[in-house]
Parts: structure tokens; sequence; C-alpha cells
């Protein structure tokens, strides 16, 4: 009974050792199929992670480069609009440059006008002195010669009694010769047109004259 016993115990005995021998056999090549698996897994992530790292590298490259690119154009472009201000603003100050200079040419021209006329009007007393009156005597008047100049004389203060001297502006000898123009009272400043006023007083003058205000004033005065 005990060797049969022990035979058992012995065959079954090598039937686990070969059970243990073949399950750790099954486990190490089921580990190394796993262990081979894994590695493979992880070769193809890795190369998957680089190619990704490549594409962004490629495509960071890309953007970089058209961000150059759009940043040359935009300076190009700003140092165009630059020049293109900086022409225009030099043209401006030429204009105005030009502009002021024509205006001091005008004025100096007015100064000159302005002096000559002033020697004009400052030898006109010596000139009036200078003509020798005539000593021929003088005829007598007629009768209605003598009634012409009663009406004259009586309506020769209804005439004079407005003053051109009251418009600023108008002084003696500028109303003297307005009166030679035919324009004795404000209203009739008022009432005048200043191209009329302009060629009466002559070039020199008209062209001086502020006739455009006088007949400005002389209309709110009588208004």
């Amino acid at each position: 009974m005990s060797a049969e016993l022990r035979q058992d115990l012995a065959g079954s005995y090598s039937r686990l050792s070969s059970d243990v021998e073949t399950f750790l056999k099954n486990t190490a090549s089921a580990h190394e199929s796993l262990a081979v698996e894994q590695r493979e897994r992880l070769d193809e992530y890795v190369q998957a992670m680089r190619h990704e790292v490549e594409v962004l590298r490629h495509e960071a490259k890309a953007f970089l480069d058209a961000l150059e690119v759009a940043q040359q154009a935009m300076a190009v472009e700003q140092r165009q609009w630059l020049s293109a201000e900086r022409t225009g603003l030099t043209q401006d100050v030429r204009a105005v440059r030009a502009g002021r200079q024509a205006e001091f040419d005008e004025v100096r021209a007015d100064q000159r006008d302005a002096r000559r006329l002033w020697e004009e009007w400052s030898q006109l007393p010596h000139q009036q002195q200078a003509q020798v009156p005539d000593a021929s005597p003088a005829p007598i008047p007629s009768l209605s010669l003598e009634k012409e100049e009663e009406t004259q004389l009586e309506s020769a203060p209804a005439v004079m009694k407005d003053e051109l001297t009251t418009i600023w502006g108008i002084g003696p000898a500028m109303a003297e010769r307005l009166n030679e123009a035919g324009i004795f009272t404000l209203a009739q400043l008022a009432q005048a047109n200043a191209d009329d006023v302009r060629q009466g007083l002559g070039d020199v003058v008209g062209r001086l004259a502020k006739v455009e205000v006088w007949i400005s004033q002389a209309q709110e005065m009588k208004g």
C-alpha cells in the first residue's frame, strides 16, 4: 500500500512539476510577448510623437517666416506712408511760405504805393502855390448865373449836413477826393457801388481804400 502511494505521489509530483514548468515557460513567453508588444507600441508612440514634433517645428518655422515677411511688408508700407506724409507736409510748408511771401510782397507794394501817394499829396500844396493865378479881370456874371449860384449856395448846407469824416478811415483829404468823385453825403455813400467809387478815386487810391467797409458803415449809420 505504501509503495503504491509513493508511486502515485511521485507521479503526481512529476506531473505537477511538469505543469509548473510548463506554466512558468508559458508565463515567461507571455511576458516576453507582452514586453515586445509594449516596446513596439512605445516605439510607434515615440515615432508618432517625433513626427508630430517635426510637423509642429515646420509649421512654427513657416509661421515665423510668414510673420517676418508680414513685418517687412508692414515696415515698407509704413516707410512709404511716412515718406508720403513727409512729402505732403513739405509741400504744405512750401505753400504756406509762398503764400506768406506773396502777402509780404503785397504789403510791401502797398507800403510803396502809400508812400508814393503820401509824397504826391505832400507836394500838392507846393504845386498849388507855384501856380500863378490869372490876373485878367473876371467877367461880370449874368443874372442867370447869379441865380444858379444862389441856388447852389442854398442847397450846399443841406449837402454838407452829413460829414463823410464820421466814417472810420475817411479823413479830410479822402473826403475831398470822395467829393471830387461826386459823393458828398452818407446816403450817397451807402447807395454807391464799390467799383464806381474806386474808379472815381483813381487807380492807386482806389486800390488801397477800404471802400466796401466805408459803404457798410454808411449803410449801418443811415439804416
